[in-house]
Protein backbone atom coordinates (compact mmCIF):
# COMPACT_ATOMS: atom_id res chain seq x y z
CA UNK A 1 0.00 0.00 0.00
CA UNK A 2 1.55 3.29 -1.10
CA UNK A 3 2.10 5.83 2.06
CA UNK A 4 2.00 8.54 -0.14
CA UNK A 5 -1.85 7.95 -1.18
CA UNK A 6 -3.32 8.00 2.01
CA UNK A 7 -1.01 11.23 3.56
CA UNK A 8 -3.97 13.42 3.80
CA UNK A 9 -6.51 10.62 5.11
CA UNK A 10 -5.09 7.80 6.25
CA UNK A 11 -7.61 4.73 6.88
CA UNK A 12 -9.12 4.77 10.40
CA UNK A 13 -7.82 8.42 10.99
CA UNK A 14 -12.05 9.86 10.96
CA UNK A 15 -10.37 12.06 7.83
CA UNK A 16 -11.89 11.89 3.56
CA UNK A 17 -10.00 14.28 1.37
CA UNK A 18 -11.57 15.80 -1.82
CA UNK A 19 -9.25 17.39 -4.64
CA UNK A 20 -11.31 19.73 -5.84
CA UNK A 21 -9.64 21.75 -7.83
CA UNK A 22 -5.82 21.12 -9.68
CA UNK A 23 -3.74 23.38 -12.44
CA UNK A 24 -0.83 23.32 -13.87
CA UNK A 25 0.74 26.42 -15.38
CA UNK A 26 4.44 27.43 -17.01
CA UNK A 27 5.90 30.41 -15.96
CA UNK A 28 9.49 30.90 -17.73
CA UNK A 29 11.33 27.58 -17.34
CA UNK A 30 9.59 26.06 -14.16
CA UNK A 31 6.44 24.53 -14.07
CA UNK A 32 3.98 25.21 -11.13
CA UNK A 33 1.24 23.11 -10.05
CA UNK A 34 -1.45 24.17 -7.65
CA UNK A 35 -4.10 22.07 -5.45
CA UNK A 36 -6.96 23.26 -3.72
CA UNK A 37 -8.78 20.52 -1.67
CA UNK A 38 -11.60 19.68 1.04
CA UNK A 39 -10.30 17.57 4.10
CA UNK A 40 -13.50 16.61 6.28
CA UNK A 41 -12.68 15.83 9.99
CA UNK A 42 -15.36 14.62 12.32
CA UNK A 43 -15.75 18.11 14.06
CA UNK A 44 -15.18 20.34 10.70
CA UNK A 45 -14.46 20.60 6.96
CA UNK A 46 -10.88 22.31 6.01
CA UNK A 47 -9.76 23.71 2.72
CA UNK A 48 -6.20 23.24 1.88
CA UNK A 49 -4.68 25.22 -0.72
CA UNK A 50 -0.76 24.08 -2.32
CA UNK A 51 1.18 25.13 -4.50
CA UNK A 52 4.28 23.47 -5.68
CA UNK A 53 7.44 23.63 -7.68
CA UNK A 54 11.13 22.31 -8.55
CA UNK A 55 13.48 25.55 -8.84
CA UNK A 56 17.11 25.01 -9.14
CA UNK A 57 17.27 21.36 -7.92
CA UNK A 58 14.91 21.88 -4.85
CA UNK A 59 11.42 20.99 -4.07
CA UNK A 60 9.85 24.45 -2.90
CA UNK A 61 6.14 24.58 -1.26
CA UNK A 62 3.46 26.61 0.29
CA UNK A 63 0.43 25.45 1.90
CA UNK A 64 -2.50 27.39 3.01
CA UNK A 65 -5.38 25.58 5.06
CA UNK A 66 -8.76 27.43 6.67
CA UNK A 67 -11.82 26.15 8.41
CA UNK A 68 -14.90 26.14 6.51
CA UNK A 69 -15.75 29.07 8.88
CA UNK A 70 -13.86 30.96 7.10
CA UNK A 71 -15.37 32.12 3.77
CA UNK A 72 -14.63 29.18 1.01
CA UNK A 73 -13.67 27.84 -1.16
CA UNK A 74 -11.15 29.66 -1.93
CA UNK A 75 -11.76 32.81 -3.99
CA UNK A 76 -10.09 33.08 -7.08
CA UNK A 77 -7.93 30.37 -6.28
CA UNK A 78 -6.04 31.49 -10.21
CA UNK A 79 -5.91 35.08 -9.51
CA UNK A 80 -4.80 34.52 -6.27
CA UNK A 81 -2.07 31.81 -7.08
CA UNK A 82 -0.72 34.11 -9.94
CA UNK A 83 1.32 36.08 -7.17
CA UNK A 84 2.52 32.69 -5.43
CA UNK A 85 5.66 32.06 -7.78
CA UNK A 86 7.33 35.73 -6.48
CA UNK A 87 8.50 33.53 -3.70
CA UNK A 88 10.09 31.02 -5.84
CA UNK A 89 12.21 33.38 -8.09
CA UNK A 90 16.11 33.78 -7.74
CA UNK A 91 16.95 36.97 -6.10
Amino acid sequence: MPTQKYAIAPPDSGREAELVNAQARKAGTKDYYILEYAVKFPNQLRHNLASVVISRGQLFTINISATEAVPGPFPNTEQQTQRLPIAYQKR
